[in-house]
């Protein structure tokens, strides 16, 4: 995988340049723009517009000026030293057509959307939870398959955190189903389940980085699909030790 280019825009000053960077993956992309709009004086200058886009808007009287400063403080090992390995600055003037590079996709994981969940390696297999009857009971397992997929609602189990922060691999989350928000996804002797919020002593202990690699495919089976009143293929959905999952990202 190639690296993830994001683009700041200058909106300070006509006079002053925009600039772009180079990260090693969107994932580091995120962690840093949290480690930004944490920070007590970088996150009033830089505003998020999109996973790919960034506005910086230049404050008098700060102590940081200027998109210097941004790669002296925040791109470097000044300020946000875990990032210093894992990002390159491309230099000022730079234009989003002045990289050439094959169409990123990048979804925005805010606190508190929703997502479908696809797996990396065979993009047409997604998590799906059968209904019965036009419901799903507590205890219905997840699978994956490659002809229905269910939304599902992501947000960070800290309850002190915004709706709407940008999550990362480190982040406690609770992911439940989009249409039934009282179900929540469980692991439970090694398959992943819905179960009853509460019910489930994991349902609010995954990560980020849980739900990214520490899950596999297993065994086929059929399934009724509620829905179009037939049998569909699908794969259990297990847990898998020590981050041996096949990798998957929410879309």
């Amino acid at each position: 995988m190639g690296f993830f280019y994001v683009f700041i825009r200058n909106d300070s000053d006509e006079y002053l340049t925009n600039t772009a960077i180079a990260f090693i993956s969107y994932e580091v992309a995120d962690e840093w723009w949290r480690a930004m709009s944490g920070h007590a004086e970088w996150c009033k200058l830089i505003e998020r517009v999109s996973p790919r886009l960034y506005i910086y808007r230049f404050q008098y009287g700060m102590k940081i000026d200027g998109l210097n400063s941004l790669y002296n403080h925040a791109l470097s090992e000044r300020t946000f030293p875990q990032f210093k390995s894992h990002v390159l600055r491309l230099g000022d003037h730079c234009q989003p057509e002045d990289i050439r590079t094959a169409v990123q996709d990048s979804v925005d994981l805010a606190s508190g959307n929703s997502f479908f969940i696809r797996s990396k390696a065979e993009p047409y297999d997604y998590w799906f939870c059968p209904t019965s009857f036009g419901s799903i009971t507590a205890g219905t397992k997840i699978y994956t398959s490659r002809e229905e997929r269910t939304r599902f609602r992501v947000r960070i189990a800290d309850a002190q955190m915004a709706p709407g922060t940008i999550m990362i691999g480190s982040d406690e989350i609770v992911v439940s189903l989009a249409f039934a928000p009282d179900l929540q996804v469980s692991v439970e002797n090694g398959v992943v389940v819905a179960e009853s919020a509460g019910a489930g002593a994991d349902a609010a202990k995954l990560k980020l980085s849980d739900v990214r690699a520490g899950f596999a495919s297993g065994g086929r089976r059929r399934v009724v699909d509620d829905q179009n009143d037939s049998d569909i293929v699908v794969k259990e959905l297990i847990e898998a030790k020590d981050g041996s999952g096949e990798g998957w990202e929410l879309v």
